[in-house]
């Protein structure tokens, strides 16, 4: 449920005629968080038009499928492209391959912004403004989001530098998911995005009370091997009888989810539970006391990750119990939601925790209701309509 504090809001939009908006994003909408709230929210004020793999079930808004007819031939050229730093050339091959020709914006649209998600969409976004203004949405920090790879770093880290310092000068405001990404981008391209979280819409609940003999941790997300799940299974091992842990697991990778099931079958307080929509998480999740996420900093994304679970947990009412990622820790201490460990062993988390009486997680828990709408999508929805507003469309 998305919360807007109508005091915040600019009183002459329901004077205004009804503007344009075209929402540009290559993944699946009904599944991508980020963009859902991005729709949710203007649809609201005005006629959004949104490009995806897939659409919203939201019947309120016009939608363009993009059409994926990716070929190994594409990605060969597309890399070579890239190696010889013919930049303009390699998107020429993405773009045949992600957006094709057969994406047509309709000229007699005529909007008055266009928002272009992730660095992907921005030179098709720019080739389409005409009289538009245009947002960016970068989310992550896009030249180093896999710098651990090493084909990421030398097909893509310099290609997509390439296109940001060519096309961000053509944006009229730039957001991105987190403080520490945004200093990056003020580093290294002149331009300090306004930061817009990745925070899940506001849940109306209240926390559940601590049982002392059965404090219950979750951890929800997808089975993916390079999250290192195994972690948060190995942690359990130093923890007191007194603690439990349920994985909600999307499989991205079967096999993998199979591993976990494996590894994890001598080790009684450890259960795999079924995924539910994502719309639904924060109410199944809670019944439970604490939110458990650890992430070793694997690359540029991982250390400043600043994750849709991590709202979540605050929206269930949650404890959270983290590596010390500086992101989340820094709106754990500065909120006083949880613990955060020293380091990112499994076994040092594990000694915060085991410290933990039912009083303090309690206290926790009730932290997070506190300030459970000040770290929704609500505050940053204000922030989103500041933006459209002074750009006096």
């Amino acid at each position: 449920m998305l919360i807007i504090n109508k005091k915040n809001i600019n009183p002459s939009m329901e004077n205004k005629k009804k503007l344009k908006i075209l929402i540009l994003s290559l993944s699946d909408l009904e599944r991508d968080p980020r963009i859902l709230r991005q729709i949710n929210f203007l649809r609201e004020n005005y006629l959004v038009t949104c490009v995806g793999k897939n659409p919203p079930k939201n019947k309120n808004i016009d939608f363009i499928k993009v059409n994926y007819q990716f070929q190994l031939i594409q990605l060969v050229t597309f890399s070579l492209f890239s190696l010889l730093k013919k930049y303009d050339l390699a998107y020429y091959q993405f773009f045949k391959s992600k957006m094709l020709e057969s994406l047509k914006i309709p000229e007699e649209k005529n909007f008055d912004l266009i928002i272009a998600n992730d660095i992907d969409t921005l030179p098709f976004s720019v080739k389409i403004k005409r009289n538009s203004k245009l947002l960016f949405d970068a989310h992550e920090y896009s030249p180093e989001e896999i710098n651990d790879n090493f084909f990421w770093r030398i097909i893509f880290k310099d290609y997509r530098s390439y296109l940001l310092r060519k096309f961000l000068p053509q944006c009229d405001v730039m957001t991105t998911v987190s403080k520490g990404i945004a200093e990056k981008y003020k580093k290294e391209f002149n331009v300090l995005p306004t930061v817009i979280t990745n925070a899940a819409d506001y849940y109306d609940l209240t926390p559940t009370i601590v049982d002392p003999g059965n404090i219950k941790l979750i951890h929800h997300g997808v089975a993916d091997p390079d999250r290192k799940v195994e972690n948060m299974i190995e942690l359990m091992r130093f923890l007191d009888s007194r603690f439990s842990l349920d994985l909600m697991l999307v499989p991205l990778s079967q096999v993998y989810l199979k591993k976990l099931k494996y590894i994890s079958r001598e080790i009684k307080n450890v259960k795999f539970v079924d995924p539910v929509p994502t719309k639904e998480i924060v109410r199944k999740t809670n019944k439970y006391d604490i939110g458990l996420h650890i992430i070793e900093p694997k690359n540029y994304s991982d250390i400043y990750s600043l994750p849709n679970k991590f709202f979540e947990f605050i929206q269930a009412r949650l404890a959270i119990a983290i590596s010390p990622s500086p992101e989340m820790a820094r709106i754990v201490n500065k909120y006083d939601l949880g613990v955060v460990a020293t380091d990112f062993k499994p076994v040092t988390l594990a000694k915060f925790l085991n410290r933990l009486t039912p009083e303090k997680i309690q206290y926790y828990k009730n932290r997070s209701h506190k300030y459970a709408y000040e770290l929704s999508s609500g505050r940053n929805a204000e922030i989103l309509d500041r933006l459209i507003n002074n750009l006096k469309l």
